[in-house]
């Protein structure tokens, strides 16, 4: 007798998580704002990252950051239009401004 199993997933340890986080909060994340948490352009996280001040500090960006994920619909989180707006705002106004 064969036994059968089929099913589909992803295996990513927490990668696909760490991405769509990174994706909805990268103006957050990188926000320059709180004290201290910056103090090279080459950082690759602000300081605060792994601890719990992280919330603390952003706690009010994050809660409605996740308030306007809730009450977003589908077509507006779909991928397309998502990175869209990651490209557009993110990228542009965060990235490339402290470029100039």
């Amino acid at each position: 007798m064969k036994i059968s199993f089929e099913f589909s997933g992803i295996h990513g340890e927490g990668g696909t998580f760490s991405t769509l986080f990174c994706l909805f909060f990268w103006d957050i994340i990188f926000k320059d704002l709180i004290p201290d948490t910056f103090h090279s352009p080459y950082q690759s996280w602000p300081l605060d990252y792994a601890t719990d001040h992280f919330y603390l500090n952003r706690k009010d960006l994050i809660d409605d950051r996740l308030e306007a994920i809730r009450n977003s619909s589908e077509k507006v989180l779909c991928p397309d239009l998502f990175m869209n707006f990651v490209w557009e705002f993110v990228f542009h106004s965060c990235f490339l401004e402290k470029v100039k």
